[in-house]
């Protein structure tokens, strides 16, 4: 099944404008949809009940704006930076506006804007999608992305796209398949496998000392030939190296444009604790990095 619809949360930041770009990328192929999701903090009581209360004498206040007969909250800086983001790239990848499924079919977008607590209203919204879209989280003083990509993985059975803060000039053309036998890696060779028939090479990669128990990567390479991919094993050792510097360093190697691998095989509390591979990827990927929990 094609990736027809694409979610990518737009906050106020600067690397949001990677992870739009990359949606669209990504939909360009599918002839997709993309919606910018940007998500506003919860009103405030107390600033509510002023506002209001301005509104009831007909006094003018810069958040509210009136429509018929009830005040609507105008949109503040943040929700037009984002608007104005989002837009300025619908424009540029030429992709119509619109938010129905119409014919002729061709590359679309919408930008919405939801009230809520921000990573699990994303995640929450992302489970009608097909693909979640966002930053990697490198450059996260608040930890706002490392928590959207967590709720995502963990609360919306969708898989995530990690893209890095420098656009990528193509997305699937060169695959790795990071491959452990687990079902976790079967999990994201499964959805990854959307990209395979478009891409010009696939690799599995096999890890010695990683491999547990389940098929060997030379197994997940005869499943994928039965579906007419032609997948290459690639396979090393670990050493004394970290296993998130050996699995980056064979997908540039590789000549890779995307990584696909399962996410958090131990919890995000105990990652941290044991500096696990998951966290390390995400810190330290060049790349985009499809992942699935």
């Amino acid at each position: 099944m094609p990736i027809k619809t694409i979610l990518v949360p737009v906050p106020d930041l600067s690397q949001a404008r990677s992870a739009v770009e990359t949606a669209f990328l990504v939909a360009r192929r599918f002839d997709g949809h993309v919606v910018g999701l940007h998500v506003r903090p919860a009103f405030d009581e107390d600033k509510f009940e002023v506002v209001m209360e301005l509104a009831s004498l007909g006094r003018s206040n810069p958040l509210v704006s009136e429509t018929g007969d009830a005040p609507v909250f105008a949109e503040d800086e943040d929700t037009q930076a984002a608007r104005h983001l989002f837009e300025d790239v619908r424009k540029a990848m030429r992709a119509q506006s619109r938010d129905k499924p119409c014919d002729p079919a061709g590359l679309s977008a919408a930008f919405k804007v939801i009230v809520g607590d921000g990573p699990e209203a994303i995640a929450e919204q992302a489970r009608v999608f097909d693909l979640v879209v966002a930053s990697q989280p490198k450059n996260d003083p608040d930890h706002r992305l490392r928590e959207t990509l967590r709720a995502v993985l963990f609360h919306s059975g969708r898989p995530i796209l990690s893209v890095p803060e420098r656009t990528p000039a193509s997305v699937g053309e060169t695959i790795l398949v990071a491959w452990s036998g687990s079902a976790l890696s079967a999990r994201a060779a499964a959805i990854g496998r959307v990209y395979f028939e478009y891409a010009k090479k696939v690799g599995i990669l096999s890890v010695a000392t990683e491999q547990g128990r389940g098929p060997l990567a030379e197994e997940l390479v005869e499943h994928l030939a039965w579906h007419d991919i032609d997948a290459a094993l690639i396979e090393t050792e670990l050493g004394h190296r970290r296993l998130g510097d050996v699995i980056l360093d064979q997908a540039a190697a590789f000549g890779a444009d995307l990584l696909v691998m399962g996410a958090y095989s131990q919890s995000p509390f105990r990652e941290s604790l044991t500096r696990g591979v998951t966290n390390y990827i995400l810190s330290h990927a060049e790349l985009p990095v499809l992942m699935t929990h």
